[in-house]
């Protein structure tokens, strides 16, 4: 089985949770936080490969990552944008996906 590349930004669909509530990184680049606080309307944004946020996921709000509503700002290394997920994760099986996405 092949994993579908993630969608472009303007597809994506409200979380209602929020972001955080997903538990992989393709998923995290499918929606944006659906909620109506101050994270409602932002892009779920994935941590890098590996690595989690300072919150324990491997999802958070974009506002989060900015440091704007909790949270710190991120710097390189420490957020995976969605088309660099993309590129990256294409042609790859199931198994090959989840053995990268596996958090550190």
């Amino acid at each position: 089985v092949t994993i579908t590349q993630a969608p472009i930004a303007s597809q994506r669909t409200p979380v209602s949770g929020g972001c955080w509530t997903l538990r992989d990184r393709l998923s995290c680049c499918q929606h944006i936080d659906g909620r109506s606080n101050e994270n409602g309307g932002y892009d779920c944004v994935p941590a890098a490969w590996q690595r989690v946020f300072d919150s324990g996921h491997v999802c958070e709000t974009g506002c989060y990552t900015q440091g704007l509503c909790g949270g710190r700002k991120l710097g390189e290394g420490e957020v995976l944008s969605c088309q660099e997920l993309r590129l990256q994760t294409i042609g790859l099986s199931e198994e090959q996906l989840l053995k990268l996405d596996d958090k550190a």
